[in-house]
């Protein structure tokens, strides 16, 4: 009886020392990136964590199909087991099928609602699915759970720039800026904000940070150039929308937005010139038509 015991002791401690000797080749050609050899010791050993890793390393070569049934045969066998069905989720995201991912993650928020990532998730399924109402309503539960949520927080702000209303915008683009005043995303919508509802003074320094900060595109150039010209700055206008228009891709509207400048600092000639290069393009315009025609009428202008 000893000598039975004795053996099925020695023979569930080969199992587990086996088990434990698979899981740590696994797990080390796993972190070194050898995914596939990794899978074929993950599935020798056998476990729910065993069967996790399986399905990262099919979605981390790209097998999304492969990962995918991996987490649903899991979720199947282990419906509490929500490591699984979060990044299930994200891969329904990721792989366009939306209204799983909705299904999913509705569960989710059931089963933890203070958690903003669930609720974040979910939003997105549903911005993706076209239903901005319910997208807004999971977004603020993010927010909710997450005061420093940014991903929910740039969405929030995003929408309601778009939208126009400045106010709402205004309120979560602070939040986050709280928390990271120098994202940039957040600094680009803030100046938008403020932009387009023409507080131009407020803008101005937003779009001189972007800069600050490394954002040096055309977009950013040509607001903060036409915010210097609403707000009287018009050298400093002129030398960003002279840098602008060196640019080949230069839209035409800065063309002559630098002539209407240029005209403001008595340069009419130069001014004539970028003027009558958008006209080019854009005949139909009657007020560049006028300023070229006010520029002709000058005495010390050669028609």
């Amino acid at each position: 009886m000893k000598r039975l015991i004795y053996f099925l002791l020695l023979t569930v401690f080969i199992k587990v020392e086996a088990q434990s000797s698979a899981l740590t080749i696994a797990d080390s050609l796993y972190a070194t990136g050898n995914f596939n050899k990794a899978i074929n010791y993950y599935a020798k050993e056998g476990s729910e964590t065993a069967g996790l890793q399986i399905a990262r390393a099919y979605r981390s070569i790209g097998n999304n199909t492969k990962a995918i049934l991996q987490y649903e045969n899991l979720i199947a066998n282990a419906p509490e087991f929500l490591i699984a069905r979060f990044e299930l989720g994200k891969l329904y995201l990721k792989t366009k099928r939306f209204d799983d991912g909705r299904k999913l993650f509705t569960t989710l928020v059931g089963v933890s609602p203070e958690n903003p990532e669930y609720a974040y998730n979910l939003a997105e399924c549903f911005r993706a699915l076209e239903q901005p109402a319910s997208s807004l309503t999971f977004y603020k539960k993010a927010v909710a759970a997450d005061s420093t949520h940014l991903k929910s927080l740039f969405q929030l702000g995003k929408y309601f720039v778009l939208k126009g209303e400045t106010n709402q915008a205004l309120e979560y683009l602070t939040m986050g800026l709280e928390y990271y005043p120098d994202d940039v995303a957040f600094i680009n919508l803030k100046g938008l904000a403020f932009f387009n509802n023409d507080a131009y003074e407020k803008a101005l320094p937003l779009f001189e940070r972007l800069i600050e900060l490394g954002e040096k595109k055309e977009f950013v150039y040509t607001k903060l150039a036409f915010c210097y010209k609403i707000n009287n700055d018009i050298e400093k206008a002129a030398q960003l929308y002279g840098e602008i228009v060196q640019n080949k891709r230069s839209r035409p509207i800065t063309w002559y937005y630098y002539g209407e400048t240029l005209m403001s600092q008595g340069k009419y000639a130069d001014a004539k010139i970028w003027l009558q290069k958008y006209s080019a393009k854009k005949p139909k315009d009657t007020k560049c038509t006028a300023l070229i025609e006010s520029i002709d009428n000058l005495q010390n202008i050669t028609p």
